[in-house]
């Protein structure tokens, strides 16, 4: 699991060591920020067997992170760090759980508004520029994934859903670009329990599979003049540094 940061010295230092840390560690004006990761980092707390989030990664990334601690640094945490900022004020985030096959599964919807599930995504122009144009499908499955896991979870609590939306706010509007904002309905998925037990039977059946022989990532097209098949975790991964898949070093230019 992800334990901390590195600092400017490549020292590790846990979520709640922080605080204990000269300012000089983390350089010019970083010091309240890598603050500010470590109180954000250390709210998430495990609640449940699995969560939406990960019955929707995939499998060789779910057992890297449960099998390492590792540590990274101020500016691989940054695009969470971003995206949870942006949520603060926003969202009315309440962990809801279920049990299935004697599983809890568990998930923090952003914000429940009438009948509809309203998750805000902190993402890119390039991605909503993929999004506007291959439909969000072909970019992001996962999204669509944990929204219907989301929608599944609360209508096993009691409150009905109909509708699921992903609220995009671009990270570049701290830029001033002009357009920060794009909303997308989600459709429904036609059998979310049995997606559910798919996934949790997936990640139960390789807990004793070697790291070397753990399914690779699904693959999925990246966009532009050519098209290239790469797997999902060149974007980014915390855990790639663990990650035998052969080509991890070949495609550089992935911008999801």
């Amino acid at each position: 699991m992800n334990k901390g940061l590195v600092d400017k010295e490549g020292n590790w230092i846990d979520f709640d060591s922080i605080q204990h840390t000269a300012p000089s560690n983390w350089g010019i004006g970083m010091y309240n920020i890598a603050l500010d990761m470590a109180k954000h980092a250390m709210k998430r707390e495990n609640y449940c067997d699995y969560s939406a989030t990960q019955l929707s990664v995939p499998v060789r990334r779910y057992w890297l992170e449960h099998r390492y601690d590792y540590w990274i640094t101020p500016v691989q945490y940054a695009d969470r760090w971003i995206g949870d900022c942006i949520h603060l004020g926003i969202t009315d985030e309440r962990p809801v759980c279920a049990e299935l096959d004697g599983e809890t599964i568990g998930g923090t919807p952003d914000l429940v508004e009438g009948n509809a599930i309203i998750d805000y995504k902190a993402t890119s122009k390039s991605t909503l520029t993929k999004i506007r144009k291959y439909l969000i499908y072909d970019v992001k499955p996962e999204w669509v994934e944990q929204l219907n896991i989301y929608k599944w979870l609360m209508n096993k609590n009691n409150v009905a859903i109909e509708k699921m939306f992903d609220v995009l706010i671009l990270k570049s509007c701290f830029l001033g670009i002009d357009e920060h904002f794009h909303c997308i309905e989600v459709d429904e998925l036609e059998d979310v329990e049995g997606l559910i037990r798919e996934r949790i039977a997936l990640i139960q059946s390789h807990e004793a599979t070697p790291d070397n022989a753990l399914p690779a990532c699904k693959f999925v097209p990246t966009f532009g003049t050519k098209i290239v098949e790469a797997s999902i975790c060149e974007h980014y991964c915390d855990v790639k540094e663990f990650c035998t898949f052969d080509d991890i070093d070949d495609i550089d230019d992935i911008a999801f």
